[in-house]
């Protein structure tokens, strides 16, 4: 009995060193873990106000590019910027490549509200004579967009120039109207889902070399759905708000209200054109 007894003694020392030797196995384990986790949250954490992320929509390196526009305009120095709008200022980029961009650097006061919009309403279209969205940056020191370049850009300059509204003869301005109307058309009919840009005027109407246009500025975009009523609230420029959303405020995807905005804008082009005629009697 005596030896018996002993070798439990041993027994349970041999466990409890068993015991102790994986509880501290364990516990160094559990520490290693901790302490890795806690560093690699520590250097995702963006203490860095340089930090940036690029999304791109097609096939272009994000970090890559925003490092090249950043350089091409000088860090947005307002040589390059070649308008402004409520929301943003848009620069002329030429990169090293010789390709061209218009980019649209959203001021920091606005919200991602229509940044977001403005991304989401992009990203799936397909027209002609609707301003291509190639990419876009989300970062702490600024959010952009980057887009097709227009040269001649929009057609409120166009119009005011005196050696540019010459070029304006009444077929390229019928050209002009047939060409919004068609991208009007396609954004209520043919998208994924319809979308209204309410606010359609000729600083958002822009021109190419040939006078091709493209719509652009989606910030105040709305996408219906299809399926419901889509009330909102009234946004747009003055002037240029469809007469059907002043009396009812509300969107029907069965009724193309801001096709009023087509006549508007034709106004335009019909003014200018009196008031060059005008100047030259």
């Amino acid at each position: 009995l005596p030896q018996s007894s002993e070798q439990g003694k041993k027994s349970g020392a041999i466990l409890l060193s068993i015991i102790a030797a994986i509880a501290s196995f364990v516990f160094v384990i559990a520490l290693v873990t901790w302490q890795c986790k806690k560093k690699k949250t520590k250097t995702t954490v963006p203490d860095e106000p340089q930090q940036t992320k690029m999304f791109t929509i097609w096939n272009f390196d994000g970090e890559d590019v925003y490092k090249k526009i950043v350089d091409a305009t000088n860090n947005f120095s307002n040589a390059h910027c070649i308008g402004s709008g409520g929301n943003g200022s848009v620069y002329r980029v030429q990169l090293p490549t010789g390709e061209l961009f218009a980019v649209k650097k959203i001021h920091m006061m606005e919200d991602n509200e229509q940044f977001n919009r403005e991304i989401h309403a992009l990203m799936y279209i397909r027209h002609r004579n609707i301003a291509k969205l190639f990419g876009y940056c989300s970062a702490t020191q600024g959010r952009f967009l980057v887009y097709e370049y227009m040269d001649r850009g929009s057609l409120s300059a166009s119009l005011e120039g005196t050696e540019t509204a010459v070029e304006f003869d009444w077929r390229r301005r019928l050209n002009i109207v047939w060409d919004v109307a068609h991208a009007l058309s396609y954004m209520h009919h043919d998208c994924f889902a319809p979308i209204v840009h309410r606010d359609i005027t000729s600083n958002n109407v822009l021109l190419d070399q040939e006078f091709r246009v493209c719509i652009s500025d989606f910030g105040l975009a709305k996408i219906l759905d299809v399926d419901a009523s889509n009330c909102t609230s009234l946004a747009g420029t003055k002037g240029y708000l469809a007469p059907g959303k002043i009396i009812i405020s509300m969107l029907l995807t069965s009724i193309i209200l801001s096709l009023f905005q087509v006549p508007l804008c034709f106004n335009s082009l019909m003014l200018m054109f009196q008031s060059l005629h005008t100047q030259q009697g």
